[in-house]
């Protein structure tokens, strides 16, 4: 789906992995943010437990869009010794977002 994008990061001051809601009719990102939200508990009970949804997130740039997210912070993307631990918090979390996107993928195309 275009709409809807699985992304990582890694900074100076976190890693994350979200799903980023970035088409720019504000009609269009609602509902794919409402389809998610909807699937608020069986994403935190099954998949992520500390998966944070943010309606509207301001990039850097100023582009707003919707954001659901798992974060860790205080890594840093400059210090090799957080590497090994932020490389299995992007695999595991990027895992289980993939499986929930793909459990729950015809309900939020429909």
């Amino acid at each position: 789906m275009k709409e809807i994008q699985l992304k990582f990061s890694f900074t100076r001051k976190f890693a994350m992995v979200s799903f980023d809601i970035v088409d720019q009719d504000e009609f269009i990102r609602s509902y794919y943010f409402e389809k998610l939200e909807s699937l608020k508990t069986v994403l935190k009970e099954s998949y992520l437990p500390n998966i944070q949804y943010e309606k509207e997130y301001e990039l850097p740039e100023g582009k707003v869009i919707s954001r659901i997210f798992v974060e860790k912070d205080g890594v840093n993307i400059h210090r090799q010794k957080d590497w090994p631990e932020v490389k299995e918090f992007l695999a595991e979390n990027m895992l289980k977002m993939e499986e929930f996107f793909g459990d729950f993928n015809d309900y939020i195309k429909s």
